[in-house]
């Protein structure tokens, strides 16, 4: 999940303007409202964030891939579902944060505008034997790739890389929803709720 830290967080190049036609793009805005993070190393700190949530995507996926939930009925299948996707929304909230604060709009990384059109487009890579667990391996290795590139110092081919990581996160987070029959958009609104209200009540322990 993401926790709140002490600083505002801050990008440390120009400000993006949101494209509002574009469903990544606002979406990308809008989670910056409820970013509270050290903004003195916001790649760092969203590295690490989307690193880890993505080791608590692959965890629940690995407790499905052992048995954890069979014979325990639907509903319970249904809830562990339910708990990959909320943390599919914690991967795509650093994700488009990670873009932002290298100045790139995530709605400018796609053809598609929607989710709805992105999540369509990828429904015949979905259908070709692909599993959850090959879809979280696809991922770490993304995230692999993106410990390389923030290593390094910032210049216009490693934000690139940085660019093509995120979407290849965003790829393999939609095939997740795909696999596990669960809309792509509801992993962002969903996000976004349940970080507004945490961050509200965080505003809140630190105006009293």
């Amino acid at each position: 999940m993401v926790e709140p830290e002490e600083d505002e967080a801050m990008s440390f190049t120009e400000a993006v303007t949101p494209n509002f036609d574009n469903e990544f793009s606002v979406y990308q805005h809008r989670a910056k409202d409820t970013a509270v993070y050290p903004s003195d190393r916001a790649l760092i700190y969203l590295s690490l964030g989307l690193f880890g949530e993505c080791g608590e995507v692959a965890n629940k996926v690995k407790k499905i891939l052992r048995g954890d939930y069979i014979g325990k009925g639907l509903e319970a299948h249904n809830k562990a579902v339910d708990n990959i996707m909320d943390e599919c929304g914690d991967v795509m909230w650093y994700a488009s944060q990670l873009l932002l604060v290298v100045n790139v709009d995530m709605g400018t990384l796609s053809v598609h505008e929607t989710f709805e059109d992105y999540y369509s487009s990828l429904s015949r890579l979905a259908a070709k034997d692909q599993s959850a667990e090959q879809t979280v391996l696809n991922l770490g290795r993304s995230v692999g790739f993106l410990c390389d590139t923030v290593s390094l110092d910032l210049n216009s081919s490693s934000i690139d890389a940085l660019s093509a990581i995120v979407m290849g996160v965003t790829q393999n987070i939609c095939l997740l929803t795909h696999i596990y029959e669960r809309p792509f958009t509801s992993i962002f609104t969903l996000n976004l709720d349940k970080l507004k209200v945490r961050h509200a009540e965080y505003k809140h322990q630190h105006t009293m």
